[in-house]
């Protein structure tokens, strides 16, 4: 599942009567105790969705909507399974649930629109992506999602005997060594594109000597050269743990640099009265005016502030009146709410880990699409 997608197109999904259920569930554990306390989960939640709900028709839309996670929730699921969303409306005809290897909090709310944030909030954390090991002889293909080894193949080629003769003879098979090696190569390649392409990642990792992916690499399509994040230096017959171990640290170091590298550009744009904005106050007016390009936001923001019932602008300060229109306000996660609307109207939201200079300046800013 490409989670950003998800998100992108769930944030644009709204119930008018305010019906929208969306459950994450940790799965990390199976037995029937921790099943029955999900299901108490449930039971509490849906009773605290119904208080004060008079009309019939939508108190028994939400009582379905329960009853219907309640029963998927019985059904089984995929081994690595350790989270579980699933996303309801009954008004809307919408029922979909995603596994994934990474787990949740269990959270439970019923709204106008669907809750994201533990998604998006996963999504930094959930990596999918390709592993080719590959040497002269043998190559490994490992599809790994979060810490699951999804499926793997192992390819391997016949290479000729050594020669003792010289002259023509041993150049003769030096480049018969070299075809056996560019044919290997070429099948790798050719199978790890198909492999890029049936599981729509967007990361690929390579490993092996420079020399021999050097020319792996040659038989790769631009598509999948584009792809590829870095490349490391193991034993093709290294454990999968220590390979998924070894690609966690690159892929970390590279969304570590690639975060302080966004948050440096940021607030030079700032400073330099470029097309940016940091602090609450004024990224959330950007988002009003329309002026949003991409939300950046600290894993540590966290602020309340209201959202408009009638003309559904957002205010960075609580209030029960919306300034804009006069209509009633509600309290809302300014994080959520944030992520939300930059998602429905078009804008990227990336979320960054433990910035310091971000921190500083409330926790969030954003790059604008015109000033």
């Amino acid at each position: 599942m490409r989670i950003q997608e998800e998100i992108r197109r769930l944030s644009g999904l709204r119930d008018p009567q305010g019906a929208f259920l969306s459950a994450y569930f940790n799965w990390e554990r199976r037995d029937r105790a921790h099943r029955k306390r999900i299901q108490e989960a449930l039971k509490r939640s849906e009773r605290r969705s119904l208080q004060g709900v008079e009309d019939d028709d939508l108190r028994a839309r939400i009582q379905e909507d329960f009853r219907a996670v309640a029963r998927h929730l019985r059904k089984g699921f995929p081994s690595g399974t350790r989270g579980i969303c699933v996303f309801a409306s009954s008004g809307l005809g919408l029922f979909e649930s995603h596994v994934l290897p990474v787990p949740f909090k269990t959270q439970i709310m019923v709204a106008s629109r669907p809750f994201l944030l533990p998604l998006a909030r996963v999504s930094d954390e959930y990596e999918h992506y390709l592993v080719a090991l590959v040497d002269t002889e043998s190559a490994l293909i490992l599809e790994i999602a979060g810490s699951i080894v999804l499926r793997e193949e192992a390819l391997s080629a016949e290479v000729p005997g050594r020669h003792s003769q010289g002259g023509w003879s041993q150049m003769r098979y030096q480049r018969h060594i070299e075809d056996h090696r560019d044919r290997h190569h070429r099948e790798a390649a050719d199978r790890l594109t198909r492999w890029v392409d049936d599981a729509r990642v967007d990361s690929v990792l390579l490993s092996g000597q420079d020399r021999i992916l050097a020319n792996f690499q040659e038989f790769l399509p631009e598509r999948v050269k584009r792809r590829i994040l870095g490349s490391l230096s193991m034993d093709i017959r290294a454990s999968k743990d220590e390979i998924q171990r070894r690609c966690q640290q690159l892929l970390q170091k590279k969304k570590e640099a690639s975060h302080r590298a966004l948050v440096r550009e940021l607030l030079e744009s700032v400073l330099t009265d470029g097309p940016a904005v940091v602090g609450v106050k004024e990224t959330v007016r950007s988002l009003n005016e329309g002026k949003l390009g991409t939300l950046v936001v600290s894993r540590d923001f966290a602020s309340i502030g209201a959202l408009c019932t009638s003309c559904e602008m957002l205010h960075w300060e609580g209030t029960a009146q919306c300034p804009y229109c006069g209509g009633t306000a509600q309290p809302v996660s300014l994080e959520q709410e944030l992520i939300n609307a930059a998602l429905q109207k078009g804008a990227d939201a990336v979320t960054v880990v433990g910035d310091p200079d971000l921190e500083r300046h409330g926790g969030v800013g954003a790059f604008l699409r015109y000033r």
